[in-house]
């Protein structure tokens, strides 16, 4: 049996986890190659950036590997009826074109923090001085430390992948 190559466009640990354990959901004998992709947008995406810095991952998987599937995660801050919400955005890409796309779980952050996000401060940076700690953005992220460790950011990213691939793996209903 020909097992399907999938393609992560970042180094981000969470990120690759995330991805790995979403796609092995599916497909069991797949494998990997993880490369680093410039996603193009601010270091601290906002609105439609959140988006397109996914699908810059996912297409630039892709093009330096000429994998079956790209994956592409971004996280980033979403406006939506007048507040703005932490999410990431995943965007698989098929090596014959087809792009799906879905969200992570959308939250609210602290008014202190959003201020600084606002500024385009990185979130990942924040919480680094929230906590005092080094790296909160490869572990549990944002998520994990609002939510005291019952939703971390690996599992929310896995969350968007899952659903970015059920079009994949139901053709015939998404035609």
């Amino acid at each position: 049996m020909i097992s399907l190559l999938f393609a992560i466009g970042s180094k981000n640990p969470a990120k690759v986890k995330a991805a790995k354990s979403a796609v092995g959901k599916y497909f069991k004998d797949a494998e990997f190659l993880i490369v680093d992709v410039d996603s193009g947008v601010d270091r601290q995406p906002i609105d439609d950036e959140t988006e397109t810095g996914a699908r810059n991952r996912a297409a630039g998987a892709l093009k330096k590997t000429g994998a079956d599937f790209g994956i592409g995660i971004e996280g980033g801050l979403v406006g939506l009826y007048g507040r703005h919400y932490a999410t990431a955005c995943c965007v698989v890409a098929s090596k014959s074109g087809e792009i799906h796309i879905a969200y992570s779980p959308f939250f609210e952050l602290p008014q202190k923090m959003l201020e600084h996000v606002r500024q385009r401060r990185e979130l990942g940076d924040i919480m680094d001085e929230h906590t005092g700690r080094k790296g909160t953005k490869q572990e549990e992220g944002a998520l994990g430390i609002l939510s005291r460790g019952k939703m971390t950011r690996v599992q929310a990213l896995e969350a968007a992948v899952v659903l970015a691939l059920m079009p994949f793996v139901n053709n015939e209903l998404y035609e």
